[in-house]
Formats: structure tokens, C-alpha cells, sequence
């Protein structure tokens, strides 16, 4: 199983890289430099013990997601009788909202050992760690701050888009 997931690893970021750059025309149209960026992109990923680690944690994840919205998609539609009345905005935001949290927590998997050093220390024993670590960093002044700065700016969008 180890000697597949450098393989496999490799074929999904080349793939999703090749794709995106084909589809935005970030590098022009050039298709011999979109292909080339994308086998350097998917070689670092390869390289990189951490970047390669997260990629085979999440793709699983991103897997079950895809598969759950596809059978919530065709059971709804057919209960509702069409697709159109279950394709709606609040689930679309909800599978985005779950998918950033599981992006989040893989990040904080394989990253956590490299970054625990720049993070705050603990002020609390027993308990989950990475919950204690959590909280700490959370409620850090700073980064308190920002967040709190962050939903208050995000309420008062919300408040202007709606008065309009």
C-alpha cells in the first residue's frame, strides 16, 4: 500500500492542477507549459512527505462527501420528483462549510508537529490536546481579535446585502 500512494497522489494533483489550469487559462494557452507546471506541482507533492501525507488524508474524506451529496441529491430527487427542487443553496453552502471544516482538520493533522512550536502554550492539563491547543490558539488576543473583527464585518455585510 505504501509504494501506491506516492502513484496515486501524484495522478489526483496532476490531474486537478492540469484541470484547473486548462479550464482558467491561468498559464495562457499554452498547453505544453500547463502540463509542465502541473507535473512540477504534482512532484512537489510527491517530495514533500507532508504535502503527500495530506493529500492521501483527505482524498477519503472528499471521496465520502461526494458520494453522500450524490445520494442526497437522488433521493431527494426522487421524493421531490425533480432535482431542481433539492439543488438549493443551503446544501451547497452546507457540503462547502463540512468540506472546509475536514480541509481544516487534516491541515491540523499533518501540519500540528511543524507548527506547535509558533503556536501559544498550554495553560491547561488533561483533557484532549489537540482540544487544549485549540482553545488556546482560538482564544489568543490576537487571533481572538482577527476572528471576532471577521464576524463582526461578516454581519454587517450581511446586514447591507440584505437592506438593498
Amino acid at each position: 500500500m505504501s509504494y501506491i500512494v506516492p502513484v496515486a497522489v501524484f495522478i489526483l494533483v496532476f490531474i486537478l492542477v492540469y484541470t484547473i489550469f486548462k479550464r482558467t487559462l491561468l498559464l495562457g494557452s499554452n498547453e505544453a507549459l500547463q502540463v509542465i507546471a502541473s507535473f512540477i506541482i504534482a512532484l512537489l507533492f510527491v517530495i514533500v512527505p507532508a504535502a503527500q501525507k495530506y493529500v492521501a488524508l483527505i482524498t477519503p474524506w472528499f471521496v465520502v462527501f461526494l458520494v453522500t451529496i450524490f445520494f442526497l441529491l437522488l433521493l431527494g430527487g426522487f421524493t421531490a420528483g425533480k432535482l431542481e427542487a433539492v439543488m438549493n443553496p443551503g446544501l451547497a453552502w452546507t457540503f462547502f462549510a463540512l468540506l472546509l471544516i475536514t480541509f481544516v482538520i487534516s491541515a491540523s493533522q499533518v501540519l500540528g508537529p511543524v507548527l506547535r512550536p509558533y503556536l501559544p502554550g498550554r495553560t491547561a492539563t488533561g483533557g484532549v490536546p489537540f482540544l487544549i491547543t485549540l482553545k488556546d490558539v482560538v482564544f489568543y488576543p490576537s487571533v481572538f481579535g482577527t476572528l471576532l473583527l471577521l464576524v463582526l464585518a461578516m454581519i454587517v455585510t450581511w446586514i447591507l446585502i440584505k437592506s438593498k
